[in-house]
């Protein structure tokens, strides 16, 4: 499933050391991702610095941060949304100058959701800047880059050139802020090497940057063809039988949350399954089943009962 921007914040930023907050529309979505691009001057992002508003407060994840350089800092921070998140979303650190943007997507991994992260920065005055590079995994759907340059002078317009990256967020204003960029890249090939964000800076300075891909739900279609083991004929556990065709399933999301129940139904080929003692041509079908709503389906196991029609299976009998 390939990602999608909820929703988000628009560009945030303080220059008095206030942190950042944002309070979304809509109530986020059990299991999507949220994600917290950031950069700042003096920055030191720590482990604890976003979070939600509850009492006890649910922590996002560091994901990365970037080489500190001339005090200047870069993070990315995510999330899967639980149950009984509490808005608004903040960032409590107290830089005096803090920018970045919250994101809410779907289409995302509900486990293992970081996939791979690089980082780059120059210790010298420069126009133009990498993000570093990085091999994403087979599962890769989106890729974010966040910079912070810092250019002499009160104005410092930074321009994008990654390839197929988009820029969500920049800041020019030097002076009373701190110039940066967020980006984004939906990784429509999994596997890709070398992958890199890429800036030119309207004036010289030192960077700092990062660059880290996210896994997308690898479970999405009615099709594919899974084994099913141990069907149940009229009540009784039959021997392993392989059902071939037909609509199968592999994992059901719908916008990253599993429906409250779903249906398997269709004809399947089944190949020799015998049933009191002769070979049935009659295609069986699945009956409806329900899931557990809120419960990855990968996680879960959900049985599937084999109707044969007018025929009957009173006992278990071997294939032939």
């Amino acid at each position: 499933m390939a990602y999608s921007n909820v929703q988000n914040s628009g560009k945030l930023r303080t220059s008095s050391g206030a942190g950042l907050s944002w309070t979304p529309g809509s109530a986020p979505t059990l299991n999507n991702l949220l994600t917290g691009r950031f950069w700042g001057w003096p920055y030191t992002p720590a482990s604890t610095d976003v979070k939600d508003s509850s009492g006890t407060p649910v922590n996002f994840a560091e994901d990365k941060a970037s080489p500190n350089q001339d005090s200047m800092n870069a993070a990315v921070y995510s999330l899967l949304v639980p149950s009984g998140l509490t808005t608004p979303l903040k960032n409590v650190n107290t830089a005096t100058a803090l920018l970045g943007i919250f994101d809410e997507w779907s289409g995302n991994a509900t486990s293992s959701v970081l996939d791979v992260t690089a980082s780059n920065n120059s210790t010298t005055g420069v126009t133009s800047g990498t993000s570093g590079s990085l091999n994403t995994g087979a599962n890769a759907g989106i890729i974010f880059a966040v910079v912070a340059q810092s250019g002499a002078g009160s104005a410092d317009t930074i321009t994008t050139t990654g390839t197929s990256f988009t820029n969500d967020a920049t800041e020019a204003n030097n002076n009373t802020y701190q110039a940066g960029s967020a980006d984004e890249r939906t990784a429509s090939v999994a596997s890709q090497s070398g992958v890199q964000d890429s800036w030119t800076f309207a004036a010289s300075g030192t960077y700092t940057a990062l660059i880290a891909s996210y896994n997308a739900s690898s479970g999405t279609t009615l099709s594919g063809g899974p084994t099913l083991t141990g069907v149940a004929l009229a009540g009784t556990l039959a021997e392993t039988y392989v059902l071939q065709g037909g609509p199968t399933l592999g994992a059901l999301s719908l916008a990253g949350t599993l429906a409250e129940t779903y249906s398997l139904t269709g004809a399947l080929t089944v190949g020799r399954l015998a049933v009191a003692g002769a070979l049935v041509a009659d295609p069986p079908r699945l009956t409806t089943r329900s899931a557990t709503a809120g419960v990855a389906l990968a996680t879960q196991s959900v049985p599937a009962t084999v109707a044969l029609g007018s025929l009957s299976k009173p006992a278990p009998v071997p294939l032939v």
